[in-house]
């Protein structure tokens, strides 16, 4: 499906097995793995398994080679096994007897699982310990170059170089390898016809939708000593409207284990993301290793053994939450009011809060969109609290609607980013024709609240009262047709004064101590 934010992959993978010989599975109790034989005799082994497809399966009980070079004997099992694509996730976890390269170990079924209540993030959820990027970067970054080399030598590289690191850090070499050598296929997506996903076919084409993301990781990471499994289910991506029911799984991600612990990642989201028929770029490594209880509000897979909560969430309940993007967390803010993706209303104006967590720096947008996704022009207005936003809109007449949030934090540019939406069900009409004032950028930089007047349009001829709150200015001034009435500081931190509306023009700026300029915060409409 769709990476990040943003469409709805139809896709059903056609094959997310590490099993090879259509359906069969060669066991072997060394680090030699499948695809990589380096000798002859078990290459025949193996062909002589592929040969024998649909008889009797007792013929092929048990196979002993013994290798070229090696003075061991290696016994192979055969053992039917379904292929991934096919089986239930409780089949993956326990009646699966499939062992990672070199680790001995099983994929068992989660013993640790988890509140749903984010309260709980750091006191229950154990974080992968810190590593050091720089040194995996380096890795990834000397990795055999996809066009000339093969599969096999990826693997055989990473398997050199993974040697002696840690879980956590094999499982982040293989999640950014990905996105930096496959991008989304939008096409194929947008086609609607999806062709091979195979861990090959991908590698080589450097494309695929999101089961081909998740089978070339499971592909890797089973052949450098990782457990790992595809997780099939509904994702609230590209093409995702909160208020239309899921009706067939649209996406495909990855668990992993590390350090004898489940964990979920989406190497698909945590490339890039698309924008109408371009895939955009872009690492975001909040999918990597992400808690169950944030997982969950966007990804819910199809077997609820995966979901790695103590209580399951319920279709109907992840259809009713409201989907956080990875900015939600990356800019530091914590929780929304009211919580959930569709909201009725029967009151024409709606308030939404949005709570941060101390320290955070990020700003606010929301813009209202009608049910053809035109924009309303003045009919949202963000303010900034010590510990939250709020956020009032306007419906102004019964119908549906959207509200979509837009974050910006400084360290990470200019540009603002969707962060949740919310579909609008109004039922509600208001008999005044009120708009908010419109909001430059500079209004939440100077942390500035607005107290009065919180709508418009003012009245020309009117006496309107201004009452402002900031701390980061030394000055404020309401403009009316280029007539100046400065506002007067009443208080630490507060402005006010009456203003004659003789124009229609009216507009208030700062000016900041020490210089000389003036910028503009606000501006209100006007009508006679």
């Amino acid at each position: 499906m769709g990476c990040g934010a943003h469409k709805v992959d139809q896709t059903l993978p056609t094959s997310t097995s590490t099993s090879i010989w259509q359906g069969q599975k060669l066991n072997l109790d060394t680090t030699e793995r499948l695809d990589n034989f380096p000798h002859d005799e078990l290459k025949s082994a193996a062909q002589k398994v592929d040969s024998q497809q649909g008889r009797n399966k007792s013929e092929l009980a048990s196979i002993s080679v013994k290798l070229i070079n090696s003075n061991a004997t290696y016994k192979t099992s055969i053992v039917n096994v379904t292929p991934c694509s096919q089986r239930s996730g409780k089949e993956k976890l326990q009646t699966e007897s499939r062992t990672a390269a070199g680790t001995g170990e099983t994929a068992n079924v989660p013993e640790t699982k988890f509140p749903r209540d984010p309260a709980t993030l750091t006191a229950v959820y154990k974080p992968i310990p810190e590593f050091d990027r720089t040194r995996l970067e380096a890795i990834v970054g000397g990795a055999p170059d996809r066009q000339t080399a093969s599969l096999v030598e990826l693997c055989a590289y990473f398997r050199e170089k993974t040697e002696k690191l840690s879980d956590e850090e094999k499982a982040w070499i293989i999640f950014r390898w990905l996105s930096v050598n496959i991008s989304y296929d939008v096409e194929t997506f947008l086609s609607g016809i999806y062709g091979d996903v195979e861990p090959e076919d991908v590698f080589h084409s450097g494309i695929g939708i999101c089961s081909g993301y998740s089978c070339l990781y499971k592909h890797i990471a089973d052949r450098i000593g990782l457990i790992s499994e595809c997780i099939k289910g509904d994702a609230k991506g590209m093409g995702y409207s909160a208020d239309v029911p899921f009706k067939n799984t649209n996406h495909e991600w990855n668990a992993v284990k590390v350090r004898g612990c489940w964990y979920l990642l989406d190497s698909t989201w945590g490339s890039g993301h698309v924008e109408g028929c371009l895939y955009i770029k872009e690492f975001r490594e909040y999918y990597f290793c992400t808690h169950p209880c944030r997982m969950i509000r966007s990804h819910r897979p199809d077997e609820e053994v995966w979901q790695l909560l103590e209580t399951p969430v319920s279709k109907a309940e992840f259809e009713s939450y409201l989907k956080y993007e990875a900015l939600f967390y990356e800019a530091g803010l914590v929780s929304v009011a009211p919580d959930l993706a569709v909201v009725s209303s029967a009151d024409p104006h709606g308030t939404f809060r949005v709570n941060f967590a101390p320290g955070s720096r990020v700003a606010l947008l929301a813009n209202l969109l009608d049910e053809k996704d035109n924009k309303i022009e003045g009919a949202t207005f963000v303010q900034r609290f010590s510990d939250h936003f709020e956020i009032d809109v306007l419906y102004s007449r019964p119908g549906k609607y959207k509200v979509d949030f837009y974050g910006q934090i400084p360290r990470m540019g200019t540009e603002y980013s969707s962060i949740f939406s919310y579909v609008i069900d109004c039922n509600g009409e208001s008999k005044d024709m009120l708009s908010y004032p419109t909001q430059y950028p500079t209004y939440s930089q100077i942390e500035s609240v607005l107290y009065l007047p919180k709508t418009g349009p003012l009245k020309r001829g009117s006496t309107v009262t201004f009452k402002i709150g900031t701390t980061k200015v030394e000055a404020l001034v309401v403009v009316v047709g280029g007539k100046w009435t400065p506002l007067r500081k009443e208080a630490p931190g507060l402005f006010s004064g009456d203003v004659v509306i003789s124009a229609e023009d009216v507009c208030v700026y700062y000016k900041e101590k020490g210089r000389a300029e003036l910028a503009g915060i606000l501006s209100y409409t006007t009508i006679a």
